[in-house]
């Protein structure tokens, strides 16, 4: 398989990984969405008046960007794919720091959607969205070099013309 084939399944497949793990998270806030808001509410970034309609918004969003980055990898598009996510788990990079920053006074979930269980430190949370921030915009980065060889290569004159064979002399 080639350099380019791999590296595309390779980050075809982490695309997938997450946009699954991002649908699910999306889906569970909205099975338990008063469950969901209680724990945005307890972060004290948004008044507790709005934390409903925020999980609504927030899981419609996460639903909505891991369908597309779905379809983007089924379409052969996995660089898109790798866009969108990355736009979504930026956000969420941001909103884990500002809570991490400016803690709850008690433990409280995350509101990530798998665990309702009260979260010590928020170290870990924005050790791992960063995590996946930083894979996503190298997978952009590696795609695009990767996508970009081909052309280079089209363009280089044939080896038959830049180098000097034994057979022009005679």
């Amino acid at each position: 398989m080639s350099r380019h084939r791999t590296l595309t399944a390779i980050f075809a497949t982490f695309a997938l990984l997450l946009a699954v793990w991002l649908s699910l998270s999306g889906v569970v806030k909205l099975l338990e969405p008063d469950r969901a808001a209680s724990a945005i509410a307890d972060h004290n970034l948004i008044p507790s008046t709005l934390a409903y309609t925020a999980v609504i918004t927030i899981a419609a969003l996460e639903v909505t960007a891991a369908m597309s980055a779905i379809a983007f990898v089924l379409l052969s598009r996995p660089s898109l794919a790798l866009a969108v996510l990355s736009v979504v788990f930026s956000i969420l990079l941001l909103y884990a720091s500002l809570v991490w920053a400016n803690p709850p006074s008690t433990p409280t979930s995350c509101g990530c959607g798998f665990s309702w269980k009260p979260v010590e430190s928020w170290g870990p949370i924005v050790v791992r969205n960063g995590a996946a921030v930083l894979g996503l915009f190298a997978g952009i980065a590696i795609l695009r070099w990767v996508d970009s060889a081909p052309i280079a290569t089209a363009i280089a004159p044939p080896r038959s013309l830049s180098t000097p064979s034994s057979t022009s002399a005679l």
